[in-house]
This record gives structure tokens, C-alpha cells and sequence, in this order.
């Protein structure tokens, strides 16, 4: 058996010797799974994944080139007992950042242009946030539901409905960072006319380990029409982009108004540099939050029009 499954079986049979509690699913309130149960869920998770990926491996390897894989042998007690250590000393790393992601206040800086979806969260946590992130749109005006009452000048994408909302938040997080003579183009949520609830769903990010406000599933976005001229090329542009995160300097993705104004027109999530957190919780985090949201990387939540536009 490879080394790394006998580890994962190592570490849940130390958390065998907790406890026994059953773990609690985080709709049940705000409450998250107790540390010792969320920890040896994941652990088992782990395992169980490690089994599946090597029993592909000796599938693939044992049809195509049987000469190339050999079915490892049988640990000696000798190694087992010398892989104990890294053993608990993964449960021991487990244990710790999972208190450390819960001694984190929920409203902590968040990537904006993402949805400030903080990684810790539970479920019921992430979609309190979407609905406040939501209501702030409805009072700013930018969601709007068919029929347009007054309708600006938005720019339509002929081939297909963009229902990417990391535009809409990029572009209210650089609206709100950026010096004068400088801004990006509005972007605007529209619902179908009678919409009663929005279905919203999150990703989780590979490459940076933390949750995405990614997609509208019934609705769609739309962006202000800019025109004018390409103003990539203008060293106080891009400079003062770049500042705060902007580096999608393609195409014409800034233009300068008949204001002067150099205005972003492309503000989805890959047009910024996102700094790769937290190295390494990577591992950790992926499977706490496939734990938390049913076993899954994405995760849809449905919210009622009357939830947005409450207290408002």
C-alpha cells in the first residue's frame, strides 16, 4: 500500500481514540461541525480520495504498460510505526488551522473583485454575505429586473447572455479604489421581469484556494457602452490600474471617454492579479470546503427577490 494512504489511515485511526460525536451538517444555523468531527471527516475524505486515485493509476498503468506498474507492497510494521509521526503531526496542522480559521472575524478583507466571500465560511455564513452583497446592488441600482425603466446605454454581446458576476464586482471594487480621471465601466444585473427568486452559484478557486461570487444562473449582466479611444498604452493608466490589482492591459480593455476619463471596460475576475494564499492550507481547504458544500466545488444558492429588497 503507497505510503500516502497508510498516513491517511494512520491519521484517522488516531482520531478513532475522540470522542465519538456525529458531525453536523452546517445548515443547522450558523454553527460549524465541532473541530474534531469536521477534522476527521476531511481526514477520511482524504483517504478515501487517495484510494480512489491510486486504484485509477493501477487501472490505467496495469492495461497500458504492466511492465511499468508493480503493485507496492505491503508496509513492514518498522514503517508503519516510523510514518506515526508525520501522522499526528498532519493531525496536530489540521487541528490548528481549523481554530485558526475560525478565531477570523466572518467581515475580514476578502478578495473583493471575487465577492468578499471569506474561505471560512459555513454555508449559512456564504449566503447571509450573497444576500448582502445583493441588497447593496438593488439600493445602487445596478440589479434590475425586464422591463428597463430607464434604460442606459448598455453594450450587447451578440453570441451570448454573460452571466459572469465577477465583472459586477470588479468593477464596484475598482469604482471605489480608483483616483479621479479614472473608473470602470457600470455593470448591471438584470432579472427576467416576475423573477421571484435568484439562483447564484459559488466556486471554489484552484488556483488561489478561496470561494468565488461566480455565476448568475436566471439572470444575466450587462455593462455601460464606453466609447473612445484605447488608452492601454498610457503609462499613467496602466500604473494607476496596476496599483490596485488591475492587469488585463489587452485589447482594448481601458478607453478614455469624451471626458478624458480612462475607463476599465473588462473587469472580470482573470483581469486581476490574485495574490495565491495561504500555500499551505491549499489541501486543507479544498477538502473543508467540498466537506461543508456536499462533497462538491461549487455550491447554488437560491434567494428570494423579498430577502434582497428587505429593510431597504
Amino acid at each position: 500500500m503507497p505510503n500516502y494512504i497508510v498516513i491517511t489511515k494512520t491519521l484517522y485511526c488516531l482520531f478513532l481514540l475522540l470522542p465519538s460525536t456525529s458531525l453536523r451538517g452546517a445548515e443547522s444555523g450558523d454553527a460549524l461541525p465541532k473541530v474534531d468531527d469536521i477534522v476527521a471527516q476531511i481526514i477520511e475524505n482524504q483517504e478515501r480520495e487517495a484510494e480512489r486515485e491510486f486504484e485509477k493509476l493501477k487501472q490505467l498503468h496495469s492495461t497500458e504498460d504492466p511492465i511499468w506498474f508493480e503493485e507496492p507492497s505491503e508496509m513492514t510494521s518498522e514503517q508503519v510505526e516510523a510514518d506515526q509521526p508525520k501522522a499526528k503531526e498532519r493531525m496536530k496542522d489540521y487541528l490548528k488551522w481549523e481554530k485558526r480559521i475560525r478565531a477570523r472575524p466572518i467581515n475580514i478583507p476578502a478578495c473583493r473583485w471575487a465577492g468578499d466571500l471569506h474561505y471560512g465560511m459555513s454555508p449559512t455564513e456564504m449566503k447571509n454575505a450573497i444576500i448582502l452583497k445583493f441588497r447593496s446592488l438593488y439600493k445602487s441600482g445596478f440589479l434590475i429586473t425586464e422591463p428597463f425603466k430607464e434604460k442606459p446605454e448598455f453594450y450587447f454581446q451578440k453570441s451570448f447572455k454573460q452571466t459572469d458576476l465577477t465583472r459586477v464586482w470588479g468593477s464596484v471594487y475598482l469604482n471605489s479604489v480608483l483616483p479621479k480621471g479614472a473608473k470602470a465601466a457600470d455593470h448591471y444585473v438584470i432579472l427576467p421581469d416576475e423573477t421571484k427568486e435568484i439562483e447564484i452559484e459559488v466556486h471554489y478557486d484552484y488556483n488561489t484556494f478561496e470561494p468565488i461570487l461566480r455565476t448568475i444562473r436566471n439572470g444575466y449582466i450587462l455593462a455601460k457602452e464606453i466609447t473612445g479611444d484605447d488608452a492601454i498604452k498610457c503609462c499613467w493608466t496602466r500604473g494607476t490600474f496596476h496599483a490596485h490589482g488591475y492587469v488585463d492591459f489587452a485589447g482594448k480593455n481601458i478607453i478614455r471617454d469624451e471626458n478624458g476619463i480612462c475607463v476599465a471596460v473588462d473587469t472580470e475576475y482573470k483581469s486581476f492579479q490574485t495574490e495565491r494564499k495561504y500555500r499551505s492550507l491549499n489541501k486543507y481547504l479544498r477538502s473543508r470546503f467540498t466537506l461543508l458544500h456536499g462533497n462538491q466545488l461549487s455550491q447554488t444558492y437560491k434567494i428570494s427577490l423579498s430577502e434582497i429588497q428587505e429593510s431597504l
